[in-house]
């Protein structure tokens, strides 16, 4: 078997190792079949290959964009042959006379679909006090150092349970936007870069206030709510005041067996929420549960505070109040609450739209309490966690001089 230029690139920026090795390759019509060491087989459509082939005025070397536009190319390029060549990769010959060449962990790691946004992101499981007891906690200075073995499990524990405490931390204004950095991008909303949760005589929510609050989600007025908050403890001397924190995942689910007919109202009944400020006016109309693809929890919209006007008809509005009580009680139930007191140097960390906080009320005479907060989206997360895996990766096949 004649030799080959080594292992092509690949058209992104990811580590692909070379697991299984291709064996064997054909084309039938349109498509491109290959066969692995491990017995795998599979077809790939040819001009998805086509526009995926790492050579010049297709892919950009340096950014790993796509430069080739179909008005470009006269007819669609058809595959005529394929095999694996000496140094085991595809090559495909196409119609146009060229030739083609394809990493092997590449393409097995797109026919496993690894290039799909849940890569890299652990599942969801949702949580109750039995099976959570504590806030999953880890450490802080490890993070903002760029540890990431640190910063792997944080996010791991922020993707699995949907928060996640750092402890440890500098106790100066600005530590919050340090961490969140971290993830991704600090998101700037009507509350501004950054937030204080401190009592204010002019304030523009209740949580700017010593009153006790009901497990809520931030901001449900903007068509997209944060997918992360942070918040920061600068100092906390008032006995009072704990955290309480619920999986609102976990409430849809005990709803959703053992009430129905409320499951069904709190993901069909659309409420609009608004802001009430004088100095914006956000609305945003949704059902208090968005259901996925698969009929899973996505988001929740919960919060008594911003949670303004139905829009159904009025035959649904006995059953759309009796839910809202419905969930408001089970989100206060003690199985589905972790309650703590907040330590200077502590950052929570949860995801906001699926974690529901609150707080119990508190005496601002007997002490001082000041937290500072920001958001993050949700998809930085994801990121992060995707960079963590290949910033591993990047040292591992250094080592093995494996990847391409």
């Amino acid at each position: 078997m004649e030799r080959s230029a080594g292992l092509p690139g690949h058209p992104d920026f990811e580590v692909h190792p070379v697991g299984s090795a291709l064996v064997e390759a054909s084309v039938d019509g349109a498509w491109v079949g290959v066969r692995w060491e491990d017995g795998r087989a599979d077809r790939v459509f040819g001009l998805l290959l086509y526009e995926n082939q790492y050579v010049s005025g297709i892919t950009s070397a340096d950014t790993r964009q796509r430069q080739l536009e179909w008005t470009e190319v006269p007819e669609d390029p058809a595959p005529l042959a394929a095999r694996v060549d000496g140094d085991g990769a595809l090559e495909v010959t196409w119609s146009t006379g060229a030739k083609g060449r394809f990493h092997p962990g590449w393409l097995r790691h797109l026919v496993e679909g690894r290039y799909l946004p849940g890569d890299a992101v652990p599942a969801p499981l949702a949580w109750t006090v039995s099976g959570l007891t504590s806030l999953p906690t880890f450490d802080g200075p490890g993070v903002l150092a760029g540890d990431d073995e640190v910063l792997g499990a944080w996010c791991t524990s922020l993707a699995v349970h949907g928060i996640g405490r750092l402890e440890g931390l500098p106790t100066g204004s600005g530590t919050v936007v340090a961490v969140a950095e971290r993830l991704g991008v600090v998101r700037t909303t009507h509350f501004g870069h950054t937030f204080e949760v401190v009592i204010a005589p002019e304030n523009e929510s209740n949580a700017y206030t010593s009153l006790p609050l009901a497990p809520h989600v931030d901001i449900s007025t903007r068509e997209h709510q944060p997918g992360l908050q942070l918040l920061h403890c600068l100092v906390n001397t008032c006995p009072d005041g704990r955290s309480v924190m619920v999986d609102g995942f976990a409430v849809v689910d005990e709803i959703r067996r053992t009430d129905p007919d409320a499951f069904e109202a709190l993901t069909t009944f659309r409420w609009v929420h608004t802001n009430r400020s004088t100095q914006t006016d956000l609305r945003w109309s949704s059902p208090v549960v968005r259901l996925d693809a698969e009929g899973e929890p996505a988001e929740i919209r919960l919060s008594t505070g911003t949670r303004a006007l139905p829009e159904m008809g009025e035959g649904d509005l006995p059953e759309a109040y009796r839910a809202l009580r419905l969930v408001t009680e089970v989100a206060a139930d003690p199985r589905f609450r972790i309650t703590t007191t907040w330590r200077p140097g502590d950052l929570v960390c949860f995801r906001n739209g699926r974690v529901l906080h609150g707080r119990e009320g508190f005496d601002p005479a007997q002490g001082e309490r000041h937290l500072q907060g920001c958001y993050v989206d949700l998809d930085d997360l994801w990121s992060c966690l995707r960079m963590v895996r290949r910033r591993r990766l990047v040292a591992e096949s250094g080592k093995t001089g494996e990847g391409g």
